[in-house]
């Protein structure tokens, strides 16, 4: 919270805050000094759990292109560095029964493209940050039971300074399971991705990969034998 306030990462402040009702649910949050690095810059450790957050106030911090409905549970243990001579290290966790994903258009290197309302049953995503690279462990979504579900693995550079988090180049993998019904539904979207699909009993299943030298150039989609 200093930080944010005054532009200035406190570097020996030990902290403990506990808020109910933070974006609708119940956030902890412990921030501590955690030592030094091999070559003596100042780590601080931040954990945060939160516990059944809508995620539609937890979009409003952020510039996004579409809208979440749901509740999610939260948890990060990451080491980082104050004054920026470092870059973070550690987990982010999250969990969620139910989430909804309101009709809107992403931007993308090929042109905004539409997409219409989708909802999961549950979402997970673990991931960590580590040698300046954002690893995305596991990421899924829906199940048999959902017109889409799928699941995300890959890693993409992100460094952080003091400007703020810097997207670099990103090598992704993407399974999609896309009922028949909801392939008719997604056809704008899945239309770039028609090289890829392959038949499945309720309908398609598209797997590929997402590669790019940085954030800023057009993505190059593969085909994967196997995810």
């Amino acid at each position: 919270l200093i930080s944010l306030s005054t532009g200035s990462p406190p570097t020996s402040i030990n902290a403990n805050l506990s808020a109910e009702g933070l974006f609708g649910g119940n956030v902890e949050i412990s921030h501590k000094p955690d030592g030094t690095s091999d070559d003596g810059a100042k780590k601080n450790r931040l954990l945060v759990k939160a516990g059944s957050i809508q995620l539609g106030d937890l979009e409003k911090l952020f510039d996004s292109p579409i809208s979440f409905e749901g509740r999610a549970d939260l948890s990060t243990d990451l080491d980082f560095f104050p004054g920026f001579d470092g870059q973070p290290e550690g987990k982010i966790d999250i969990a969620s029964k139910g989430v909804k994903i309101a009709p809107g258009t992403i931007p993308t290197q090929f042109g905004p493209i539409p997409i219409p309302g989708v909802s999961w049953s549950q979402l997970v995503m673990k991931a960590r940050m580590s040698a300046s690279n954002l690893v995305l462990d596991d990421i899924s979504f829906g199940n048999s039971r959902d017109p889409m579900s799928g699941r995300v693995k890959g890693n993409m550079n992100l460094r952080v300074d003091r400007a703020g988090p810097i997207l670099g180049a990103y090598d992704i993998k993407v399974e999609l399971l896309v009922t028949a019904a909801a392939e008719k539904e997604l056809d704008t979207l899945l239309i770039m991705l028609k090289d890829f699909r392959q038949p499945s009993g309720v309908g398609g299943k598209y797997v590929f990969r997402v590669t790019a030298n940085s954030a800023s150039a057009q993505p190059n989609l593969g085909r994967l034998n196997s995810f």
